[in-house]
């Protein structure tokens, strides 16, 4: 068992938390934890049922009420339940969504079936995920946008093989959330949006830092951790902070596994 406020030290000391939620797998407990102790606020219920049609028993909207539950244990089980249950969350003009009380950072990426949810205790941090899908894109633009993934960072080389595309995408979402900027920004900026040519290489994380929507201090040291949480899925995390801070964790994210019976989810916040 782990304190709540114990998971904010971790969060700290490790860098970033990344939780793997398989909605498959955990559905059902996480929306039975919600039944017997609530912690979605209304506005949760609401963005649910609408991504149901407007029906709140539609899978969709069963699926998505799960994946917020899931967002609202791990940041209960980083942050304590105080500054968690309940609360609006509040959301930018981009879509980003933050709570007010949370010591740290957070971001949340999802697809059918499955979700991330990245948490940190210090910096700015962004996640993201896609699955296996067909893309309809000019050669020109896919070859900007892999090739912008790949020059994120030197020291953690793109990922090869099939997919090229997908595992250059969600770095570049990731880096998007990270940095406070939009997709769109990120992929003119890449060359991949727009009339212009892909810049140089070296110049992709200048540009990147000049348009962030953080300060020049917050945003000096970006790492990126690539992710495969199942077969057909992809998924990038990148961590934006201080240097020194980052230096001094162990290692940039611990990934995770959501736990997926409901006394196991039960068990961690209590």
């Amino acid at each position: 068992m782990q304190a709540a406020d114990g998971g904010l030290d971790e969060a700290r000391r490790q860098g970033v938390v990344i939780w793997h939620v398989d909605v498959a797998a955990s559905g059902a407990s996480l929306l039975a934890l919600e039944a017997e102790t609530p912690r979605l606020a209304a506005s949760d219920h609401r963005r649910a049922t609408v991504a149901g049609g407007g029906d709140p028993d539609h899978p969709q909207a069963r699926e998505r009420r799960a994946v917020y539950i899931a967002l609202r244990w791990a940041l209960e089980l980083a942050f304590g339940a105080g500054a968690v249950r309940g609360r609006d969350m509040q959301r930018s003009a981009l879509g980003r969504p933050s709570l007010t009380g949370c010591a740290g950072d957070f971001s949340l990426a999802h697809v059918s079936g499955h979700a991330l949810v990245a948490i940190t205790g210090h910096g700015s941090v962004g996640i993201d995920i896609e699955c296996t899908r067909p893309v309809r894109m000019t050669d020109r633009r896919r070859a900007a946008i892999e090739r912008a993934g790949a020059a994120l960072d030197a020291g953690v080389p793109l990922p090869q093989g099939p997919d090229l595309f997908f595992k250059a995408w969600v770095r570049l979402e990731a880096c998007a959330k990270a940095h406070r900027i939009s997709m769109a920004r990120v992929l003119t900026l890449a060359g991949a949006l727009g009339g212009a040519s892909p810049p140089p290489e070296q110049d992709i994380l200048g540009s990147l830092r000049a348009n962030s929507g953080l300060s020049a201090q917050a945003s000096a040291t970006m790492i990126v951790q690539d992710l495969q949480p199942a077969p057909g899925l992809f998924g990038a995390m990148v961590w934006v902070g201080d240097a020194n801070t980052v230096a001094g964790c162990v290692r940039p994210a611990d990934f995770r596994q959501l736990p997926a019976t409901l006394d196991a989810l039960k068990s961690a916040v209590a």
